[in-house]
């Protein structure tokens, strides 16, 4: 039987959640080089890729948000996520999710040695990301804190990004590591200007860095690390492209959406899809428009109730929303479905 010790409480420093960059109150903290210090010294912060200032930030960030879900791509030998454990373990509650297709047979053994009391924290998906993400969508999981560190390409790090950022629970933060190579950098850098209701927290503005170098160590704006830091919106932005949230489980009837707004002054327009998988599928499509002035709860039916008729292993439901208004729409959490 394995003796169990326990380890040391690692010391942190407590911040302010509400602020919208908090990156460098962390950093400049009394207490930050403490954190750093001490996770220096551990054998997982020897193993992990990363530096030992990123995981001081990311142990900080975890004790401080007090995350039901963690997620992390790209495990290697489990140095960051046995820290990332360890505040789980500390915080008292927590689930860290790492995947990683090919590191089974090296990380596995790792895991095995950890004690219990942090393997309980842990979800290991020996898959990749792809797959990691329908599996979560399926779960209903919506981590408050991702690191990505998996495939370094354009394509994937933006995959990985996306896929990621609508999943994040809203304040949520996403980590991207590697950004001195320019796949990260350039789909952590495109995603914000495409999605500019997200916010860089950053602790300073990298000018010296060298537009002309596809690989640049001083291009990050987190000082000694590798990272970029995006931090999701207070809620979920429609304009005037359709916008989707996926297809949720849905009964054989639906009669509209229920819809939690924060801003108004405009006309929602919503169309979904209802579908029906077994032996015989079945698909219908409805639509409804809705005038919203103000901020509060709304409801929004459709003309007729929206069903399929058959008998089905199960149902989905796909909402399509699009904005008319001369400011996007602020939804305070994605809309419920009224059966």
């Amino acid at each position: 039987m394995q003796h169990e010790t326990a380890r040391s409480t690692i010391p942190f420093s407590t911040i302010d959640l509400s602020s919208d960059n908090l990156i460098a109150e962390i950093l400049n903290s009394p207490k930050f080089g403490e954190t750093e210090a001490a996770i220096y010294k551990t054998a997982a912060s020897q193993r992990a890729l990363i530096s030992a200032a990123a995981t001081a930030l990311i142990y900080t960030l975890v004790r401080n948000a007090k995350p039901r879900h963690v997620v992390e791509i790209g495990t290697y030998d489990g140095g960051t996520s046995e820290v990332i454990c360890q505040a789980l373990h500390e915080n008292g509650s927590g689930i860290l999710h790492t995947v990683a297709p090919f590191e089974a047979e090296r990380v596995i053994p790792i895991f095995e040695s950890w004690p219990q009391y942090l393997r309980r924290h842990l979800e290991f998906y020996l898959m990749t990301s792809m797959d990691f993400y329908y599996r979560l969508n399926a779960r209903g999981i919506r981590p408050e804190i991702a690191f990505i560190d998996g495939d370094h390409s354009y394509q994937a790090a933006l995959f990985d990004i996306q896929s990621l950022a609508k999943s994040l629970a809203r304040r949520g933060f996403l980590l991207v590591d590697d950004v001195s190579q320019p796949g990260p950098y350039y789909a952590a850098m495109d995603f914000l200007q495409r999605n500019p209701d997200w916010t860089q927290c950053k602790a300073r503005s990298p000018r010296w860095a060298d537009p002309n170098k596809a690989i640049d160590r001083e291009r990050t704006s987190v000082p000694e690390t590798d990272l970029e830091i995006l931090r999701a919106p207070r809620g979920y932005g429609i304009g005037s492209r359709p916008v989707t949230f996926g297809e949720m489980p849905s009964a054989t009837e639906v009669k509209g959406l229920r819809i939690h707004t924060e801003s108004g002054g405009g006309t929602l327009h919503a169309q979904c899809v209802l579908r029906g998988f077994g032996p015989a599928s079945a698909e219908q499509v409805a639509m409804a428009a809705l005038d919203i002035a103000t901020p509060g709860m709304v409801d929004l039916e459709f003309p007729q109730p929206l069903k399929i008729e058959g008998t089905f292993g199960h149902c989905t439901v796909e909402p399509w929303l699009v904005w008319s208004g001369q400011t996007p729409l602020l939804l305070a959490e994605i809309p419920a479905i009224i059966s």
